[in-house]
């Protein structure tokens, strides 16, 4: 059954350093398992990852994929503005362009920060950008 509800725009405020948001994208890649030990049940992420919403950007007025549960999911490769991503892309996203994107399918964690402190602000076109820059140079796309 398909959902109806649409979002605009639910961003998290995150403050993780580009670290931690990394391993927090391998230990979801990895289904919970961190050095061999089982630290989030793989039935959440699996249900976390599950469509609620599908969601606009307020950036772009276009579409951004769907909502889980606090994840953002891509939509026959709609994800960001500008970029089509493989099916399974997920992220994190905050209100001023931070990121933690993970596209499983190519074992691949991408993170972007924000200095915070000089004002900076991404937006959804930029981060786009960002993502076709990456993939383009790890050769997944052409």
């Amino acid at each position: 059954m398909r959902f109806s509800p649409k979002l605009r725009d639910v961003r998290m405020d995150f403050r993780l350093s580009a670290r931690d948001l990394a391993r927090l994208g391998a230990l979801y890649l990895r289904q919970g398992v961190w050095n061999d030990t089982a630290v989030v049940d793989p039935q959440w992420i699996s249900q976390s990852w599950q469509p609620r919403a599908y969601g606009i950007s307020s950036w772009s007025n276009k579409p951004s994929g769907d909502y889980g549960l606090g994840w953002w999911l891509s939509n026959q490769g709609v994800h960001y503005p500008g970029v089509q991503v493989p099916e399974g892309a997920v992220s994190l996203r905050d209100q001023q362009g931070q990121f933690l994107l993970l596209l499983p399918t190519l074992d691949l964690v991408i993170v972007h920060r924000v200095d915070r402190q000089l004002g900076g602000q991404v937006t959804d076109i930029d981060c786009g950008s960002l993502i076709m820059s990456v993939l383009l140079a790890k050769r997944f796309v052409s």
